[in-house]
């Protein structure tokens, strides 16, 4: 398995005829229980209320990425290609099977968040990593994996191409106006609604959050 750049869109696909199959959902968890399988924990928090751990980070049981080795960018006539050197992690929101994020405490809530900031922290110190994302898919339609309330997070050797293009709009809008891109549009949903938690919808499914503070450097 590895990466090859499209040379038309720009963007990274994996390749190869190594990808694992996905094992179809049996109904029992494979992560808690009698039914739990053992895995390759990366990170625990400590439990709440009695509860051997409150959040925890496993490697993917079928990982696109793996963080041995190095990425080896190559060129083979149009394209380039790379070994898929990375992370790819399950993060398990919750000890219980049932604590999804919408009806966990806050406290759960706040144990799940620190385990994702502290895999960030981790991997960031990697430099031979560019890019990392974690996202959430729920429901069939939308590649859900695990029964288990689960997120997962990727730490690629390249930044998406649609990253890459919001960065450059953003830098190109600061070279025309002076201004930042994302202040502004916070500027007027706050004129224009009522106050936002800096944060708004782009699309029905996706959600962009901005920090309180303008990062200067970002653009």
């Amino acid at each position: 398995m590895e990466l090859r750049k499209d040379p038309i869109t720009r963007s990274w696909v994996i390749t190869g005829d190594d990808v694992g199959e996905i094992t179809p959902r049996s109904g029992a968890c494979q992560f808690c229980g009698p039914t739990a399988e053992p895995a390759q924990v990366i990170s625990n928090l400590a439990g709440l209320d009695g509860s051997p751990w409150s959040a925890r980070s496993l490697v993917h049981p079928h990982a696109l990425y793996h963080i041995e080795g190095e990425a080896a960018r190559r060129g083979d006539g149009l394209y380039d290609r790379m070994g898929s050197v990375g992370a790819h992690e399950v993060l398990l929101e919750n000890f219980r099977h049932d604590g999804h994020l919408w009806n966990a405490s806050d406290a759960e809530i706040e144990q799940f968040l620190r385990l994702a900031s502290l895999r960030i922290q981790d991997l960031k110190r990697d430099a031979r990593f560019k890019y990392i994302s974690i996202f959430k898919n729920h429901g069939a339609a939308a590649g859900q994996e695990f029964d288990h309330p689960t997120s997962q997070l990727t730490a690629t050797t390249f930044v998406p191409r649609r990253v890459l293009y919001e960065l450059r709009s953003g830098r190109e809008y600061y070279e025309s106006k002076e201004r930042c891109v994302f202040c502004d549009i916070l500027a007027q949903e706050e004129r224009l609604s009522a106050p936002v938690r800096r944060a708004w919808a782009l699309w029905p499914t996706w959600l962009l959050c901005c920090g309180a503070r303008c990062n200067g450097s970002a653009p």
